[in-house]
């Protein structure tokens, strides 16, 4: 497998064995694959693994026409799964502070 180091805790690999691109992520202590992207009749797919966030059993179509755009456009979503589950959390939060004080105003 050769590996793209662009920051210590995300890159991206090429697995050989498999012929698919890996984005390894450390967001604690180890290092974790949180996406993976493969070539199937030619378009792009990738299979996202973002623990607490984005878990799913289908593969994601993806719009790009290289790997490069591809790599970009699983960076990109991979965000805007965090956003969306920050954004719940958040709704989840609020709606729990009203009911406190929805009941101490009773």
């Amino acid at each position: 497998m050769s590996k793209n180091y662009s920051n210590k805790d995300k890159y991206w690999e090429y697995d050989e064995e498999d012929l698919n691109y890996k984005l390894h992520f450390t967001r604690f202590y180890e290092d974790e694959i949180i996406a993976t992207i493969f070539h199937d009749c030619g378009a792009f797919y990738a299979d996202f693994e973002i623990e607490d966030t984005y878990e799913s059993d289908e593969p994601y179509d993806l719009y790009a026409e290289t790997i490069e755009e591809a790599k970009l456009e699983v960076e990109e979503k991979i965000v805007e799964f965090v956003q969306e589950q920050i954004e719940y959390l958040q709704s989840w939060i609020h709606k729990f502070k009203s009911t406190d004080e929805n009941e101490n105003h009773e």
